[in-house]
């Protein structure tokens, strides 16, 4: 079975936070749905959602359940889309780092849901530097998420720990 690194605790505690809405002006607007809105973070309510969900105690994800739940699936599809539709030029450094990890993670798990069933992302030819995935209006693999952007914009070493490359 694949598993996450011990390192979800870290994820957790980094990612998946639904961000701030501001205020509205006037209850005579209705405002548009922040995943419609890319100029602000998309809401990860449904990426935590999954999370939740699918993350065992020990560490692991449980796939084959998510695969088999089409709700749930819809959700992790919705943020995935939300991510590539997303513009976090404008937003805080702290909002873009969430942001990109998340990206990251939920793109891991998506790529390989959508594979189901694979028994590891190795045996999957271009899994990380070859499959591309739409992030912030761009086409990217993992590899250039995590090192071109991730890596080199925020020079952060705890990245290491929070990024998921669905491992054993």
């Amino acid at each position: 079975m694949l598993s996450f690194a011990p390192s979800i605790l870290a994820l957790a505690l980094l990612s998946a936070t639904p961000p701030a809405v501001p205020a509205q002006a006037s209850r005579a607007s209705t405002p548009a749905p922040a995943a419609q809105t890319p100029l602000a973070p998309p809401s990860a309510t449904g990426w935590a959602t999954v999370l939740r969900t699918y993350v065992t105690r020990d560490g692991g994800f449980r796939y084959a359940a998510l695969h088999e739940n089409a709700e749930h699936r819809a959700l992790l599809d919705a943020y995935v889309r939300a991510v590539g539709d997303a513009d976090p030029s404008r937003w805080s450094r702290d909002e873009q780092l969430a942001f990109y990890l998340d990206a990251y993670n939920a793109l891991t798990v998506h790529a390989v849901v959508t594979r189901w069933p694979i028994e590891s992302v190795m045996n999957v030819p271009g899994f990380f530097d070859r499959l591309e995935h739409r992030v912030a209006g761009r086409a990217m693999t993992l590899n250039h998420l995590e090192n071109e952007i991730l890596r080199a914009r925020f020079s952060d070493p705890r990245i290491h720990f929070a990024v998921n490359c669905a491992s054993a």
